[in-house]
């Protein structure tokens, strides 16, 4: 028992360390950026990263949470083990070559990305290291102190060298060319970290394990893009219609909240893993476990969403600039993103998932998108960020209040 909980916390604390500089190293670098770019630029160097953030979808389709599984629950088996990396990465390598070739089609043929050819081309390596970065494994080894490392040393060279050499709109092209040369780095030193560290080499590619790992992403697959459907789609639709104008000023406010947001993930990627484990030997110990977790979630996110709110003023002034407080108000619209966004994860992923609802939870988010990419055009082009950010919030009240429904009908009660 002593054992699986240094394991818990060494795994918490290299998450919290990694999600942190996910999260909070933006916070240091948007300042710099947008006083360099001006809102126009930071808006369209916004709008390019939404996009790319599809590709991003694809390449990853379900690993990060059926690979993590996978690896937990067959962890001590070497050649099971290789199985599953050879499988998930050749599958991951297809995916990005599918996605360049579209991205090549858009920016020879579509004049929006014609205009911005190179920006988007180079914002597509972070692609590359998203194919190359291996978290789910390490996640499911509970090993996670090896890839915070590398993370760590990238993350900090990258917002070093966007704070020196970006100085003016024209710069803009190296910020994508830093955080693709991080994380690409990242990626190879932590594959190379799987082979020598845990001896793992690659096994023939069989037709029958590619149809598995197809099979096993679908439903985490289909999610993400439910997901992005009201997440990442609301940004790239300001920029499309709104203008780049309107996509810096509401990426900047939600970049605050996913920011503070971001500081609950360790938790959740610390015990998804345990909790897959755990399924299988006791589902009355993991949702006891979940019904503890749900409450201390519930009381924490509530807390962040309030300060959010009442700090608003203060966080757009020091973080954007005094000339940016009109996105006061949408920031305070989005400060409740926590506790939705927070308690959707212990309903959805944390329990749906480990309980074996895939199907459901898809639909659930399914129902959410379908709803947010109905509206979100008309309310982007009539009411911009201020209309978007309000879409969003009820779109994750909605989802959120699904989610709590389901489980209250199978007799789960987490709160």
């Amino acid at each position: 028992m002593n054992q699986t909980r240094n394991r818990l916390f060494q795994n918490f604390l290299s998450l919290s360390v990694l999600q942190g500089l996910n999260y909070l190293l933006p916070l240091v670098v948007m300042p710099v950026l947008m006083q360099a770019l001006g809102v126009a630029t930071f808006g369209l160097l916004s709008f390019a990263q939404a996009f790319i953030q599809y590709f991003i979808i694809v390449i990853d389709y379900g690993f990060d949470l059926s690979g993590t599984q996978q690896i937990a629950r067959h962890h001590d088996d070497p050649q099971k083990l290789r199985e599953i990396v050879t499988h998930i990465l050749s599958l991951k390598l297809l995916f990005f070559i599918v996605c360049f070739l579209v991205l090549l089609a858009l920016v020879t043929w579509v004049p929006i990305f014609q205009e911005n050819r190179l920006l988007f081309l180079v914002a597509y390596g972070v692609a590359l290291g998203q194919l190359l970065m291996p978290i789910w494994f390490f996640q499911g080894m509970e090993r996670m102190k090896y890839v915070t490392i590398v993370h760590l040393v990238a993350k900090v060279i990258y917002a070093t060298a966007i704070m020196v050499v970006v100085r003016q709109p024209e710069d803009i092209l190296w910020v994508p060319l830093f955080q693709s040369l991080g994380i690409i780095v990242a990626g190879g030193v932590s594959l190379t970290l799987i082979w020598k560290e845990f001896h793992l080499r690659p096994t023939a590619v069989t037709f029958s394990g590619i149809k598995h790992q197809l099979e096993q992403g679908w439903f985490v697959f289909i999610s993400n893009v439910s997901i992005s459907a009201y997440t990442i789609s609301n940004t790239f639709f300001l920029g499309l219609l709104a203008g780049p104008e309107a996509a810096g000023y509401y990426s900047g406010a939600e970049k605050i909240v996913r920011a503070v947001q971001g500081l609950f993930i360790p938790v959740s990627q610390t015990l998804f893993p345990y909790l897959s484990k755990l399924m299988h030997e006791s589902q009355e110990r993991m949702v006891a476990l979940l019904r503890k977790l749900a409450r201390w979630t519930f009381v924490g996110s509530a807390l962040v969403s309030v300060l959010i709110a009442i700090a608003a003023p203060w966080l757009v002034k020091i973080i954007m600039g005094e000339e940016f407080l009109p996105v006061v108000p949408v920031l305070r619209i989005l400060a409740g993103l926590p506790l939705l966004v927070c308690l959707s994860n212990v309903f959805g992923i944390q329990a749906m998932l480990n309980l074996g609802y895939r199907r459901q939870f898809f639909y659930i988010l399914f129902t959410g998108s379908l709803l947010n990419i109905c509206a979100a055009p008309f309310v982007a082009e009539r009411f911009e960020y201020t209309g978007v950010a309000i879409l969003l919030m009820i779109t994750e009240g909605l989802v959120t209040a699904l989610m709590f429904l389901f489980l209250y009908k199978k007799r789960i009660k987490l709160l």
